[in-house]
């Protein structure tokens, strides 16, 4: 199972065609890389795209965890982030099947979202398109 954020380059595509830009790959290239580096900085952190704190521990996860980080035991999900990226489409995600149930939560257990994009992420992105529009 993948857990995908899509960075959704629609609103470029007129600027695109406008200019006749058919290769994206740069600017999804960079935006993949600051995707990358946020969420990694938020696994540190132990945040949700929008800053807030990821939920408590339950004590009996906490009795049976070798490390005290949320969703840090092994390092298996955040060393499986990856990106990968077209002309026309960047896509960040893992391939770690267990990362739905952390993202979304369960029943038994609250979401602790890792993966997404806030307000400040969607300018970034949208200033290092516009910086490669700029220098066409």
């Amino acid at each position: 199972m993948e857990v995908r954020a899509d960075i959704d380059i629609a609103p470029w595509i007129r600027t695109r065609d406008k200019y006749r830009i058919t290769d994206m790959t740069r600017p999804l290239r960079e935006s993949m890389g600051y995707l990358d580096a946020v969420t990694k900085q938020r696994f540190l952190k132990e945040q949700d795209p929008d800053g807030k704190e990821w939920a408590p521990l339950s004590a009996s996860t906490l009795k049976s965890k070798r490390s005290g980080q949320k969703l840090v035991e092994t390092g298996r999900l955040i060393r499986s982030l990856q990106w990968t990226v077209s002309p026309v489409e960047g896509v960040y995600f893992t391939p770690v099947e267990y990362a739905i149930y952390l993202q979304e939560g369960t029943r038994a257990m609250p979401k602790r979202p890792f993966l997404g994009l806030n307000k400040q992420d969607v300018r970034n992105i949208e200033q290092i398109f516009l910086r490669h529009l700029n220098h066409r």
